[in-house]
């Protein structure tokens, strides 16, 4: 007779760090919600005193990733090893505020209403920013007993974000305990670091004792690099002495040709992630390891980005074509759509071999300033045209396995059958086809898209010849009703309904089933299996 046995939750353990690992700050501090990294981190200590059980999974997360260098100073501080000044903070931004966490100049910080050089002192002051640190005990540190505690949570750090420019006076403590440990590693475990700013007067030179390994490179370093700035104002030795093992490297505000120069170091570099200014210069770079690029601009820049920088290892690329640059003219949808084939003629010419491919056009991103948002051009004059004008230079990626095209409705692609039928001849292998127009709205400036879904007899074309094809997302389109069908005297030429998103193998539409299967029984047999349909 078997018995059934209940286990505690400490002999779970993997479960609860799959539990807690959903309370990563770390995904929501690239998002700049300071809200929601508080609440996480808060969640994470309740968790930690909630039961013995959770109390290392809860630890693990909660130190994993911190939102600044603070905590590793504070916990210095109540193990006794160093000391703060004591402060009085009466500004209304306490501990218990979530917009500590965010910096003067991000969103949450500088308020539509408060001026800026009356939010800057409150935050300082209430982050203790000022505040003096100091060591109690001369000599190494390792020989006290509470050492052991602070290199037990310093050892769970995996990502961490520091302040790049006039950092605060507790940065200062780690220049002082790096030669104090005779150049041992702080945060042996350290992979990914996050560079933030609110000004740029001078440099924070202790964050950098504090991300590096041993002197003999023990282990593999810093792996995963977001910048807050540019690169360039970092310099070349950031890069070349703490990211020489840099494989992902994302950068937020803009790069112009002297940013992208710093990378020709980075040998190991696997993802990119950039944004790129206007009146971009041809750069002949190469970057051998590159697989990933994620990249932003006007359509011309990246058309001269992808023209002169060689990527034979790439294989995702994603594209984001802004439609306008602050303070030009209104500008048409032609320039526009010229510019986006420019662009997909230089991806077939010089990087034919990726395997992922994700266009996007949007609004071009601006800062607004308090509570005035600064004009930006407005799309005039919709083109008209085939799809297959627009995207003919793709047809030559032989090796697409996935692609995503997100169009705004100024564009006017209309497919047809014989559309769908070239591309399907042409990506053979494709497994996902994300196709979606969305509605352009701005200003006095309103496009409704029109009905450009593939038809279905270009449709029939994807399920015989690409045998790999496991989700096939479309636009809304039109279908007629064949004449001798259930629905008498409806005209074969009156739209009966149309198909909203099309997404195999879940499968929709707004006519009835008996006439959906009757219709495409003969174009689906044996060539493409739905495994629902709703």
């Amino acid at each position: 007779m078997v018995t059934a046995t209940l286990c505690s939750l400490a002999h779970t353990p993997d479960i609860l760090y799959r539990i807690f690992s959903y309370f990563d700050a770390d995904d929501l501090e690239r998002q700049y919600l300071p809200g929601n990294v508080y609440e996480s981190r808060r969640s994470l200590v309740f968790a930690a005193r909630t039961c013995r059980a959770f109390a290392d999974p809860a630890l693990r997360v909660l130190w994993s990733s911190l939102p600044d260098d603070q905590p590793l100073a504070d916990l210095l501080c109540i193990l006794g090893i160093a000391a703060r000044e004591r402060s009085l903070d009466n500004q209304g931004l306490s501990e218990g505020n979530p917009r500590r966490y965010a910096l003067p100049n991000q969103y949450g910080g500088f308020g539509l209403y408060i001026p800026d050089h009356t939010y800057e002192p409150r935050w300082r002051q209430s982050r203790g920013y000022d505040v003096r640190y100091f060591f109690l005990h001369g000599g190494d540190p390792r020989r006290l007993p509470q050492w052991t505690r602070f290199q037990q949570y310093a050892s769970y750090v995996r990502a961490i974000i520091l302040f790049a420019f006039d950092g605060p006076r507790w940065s200062k403590l780690w220049e002082k305990l790096r030669s104090s440990i005779d150049g041992a590693p702080i945060l042996p475990g350290l992979s990914s670091v996050s560079f933030c700013c609110f000004s740029s007067r001078e440099i924070t030179q202790g964050i950098f004792a504090l991300i590096s390994h041993s002197a003999f490179r023990a282990g593999p370093g810093i792996t995963t690099l977001r910048l807050a700035l540019p690169p360039s104002t970092l310099g070349p030795s950031l890069l070349r002495n703490h990211c020489s093992y840099l494989r992902h490297l994302q950068v937020t505000p803009r790069v112009n040709v002297d940013d992208l120069r710093l990378l020709d170091d980075l040998h190991a570099l696997e993802h990119l992630s950039i944004s790129l200014s206007s009146d971009l210069r041809p750069l002949h770079l190469t970057l051998p390891s590159l697989v990933t690029l994620v990249i932003a601009g006007h359509w011309k820049d990246m058309c001269i980005l992808l023209d002169t920088m060689r990527l034979p290892s790439m294989q995702m690329l994603s594209m984001t074509g802004w439609e306008g640059a602050q303070g030009e003219a209104d500008v048409s949808a032609t320039e526009l759509v010229t510019g986006a084939i420019q662009c997909f003629s230089a991806i077939s010419t010089w990087h034919p071999s990726i395997t992922s491919l994700c266009v996007n056009s949007t609004h071009t991103p601006v800062e607004p300033r308090g509570c005035v948002v600064p004009y930006l051009p407005q799309v005039v004059a919709p083109f008209n045209g085939r799809l297959i004008d627009t995207i003919r230079p793709l047809l030559a990626l032989r090796a697409l396995r996935y692609i995503a095209i997100r169009l705004p409705s100024y564009f006017g692609v209309v497919a047809t059958a014989s559309d769908g039928a070239l591309m399907a001849d042409a990506w053979r292998n494709l497994e996902e086809l994300h196709l979606d127009v969305r509605r352009y709205s701005y200003g006095l400036r309103m496009y409704d898209p029109r009905p450009c879904g593939i038809p279905q007899e270009g449709i029939a074309h994807f399920a015989r010849k690409c045998p790999r094809l496991r989700v096939l997302r479309l636009p809304g389109m039109e279908m007629e009703m064949a004449k001798g069908s259930r629905a008498a005297g409806r005209s074969a030429s009156q739209p009966r309904g149309g198909v909203r998103r099309p997404i195999m193998p879940k499968l929709r539409s707004r006519l009835p089933w008996r006439t959906w299967r009757s219709k495409f029984r003969s174009l689906w047999e044996g060539h493409f299996r739905t495994r629902r349909v709703s």
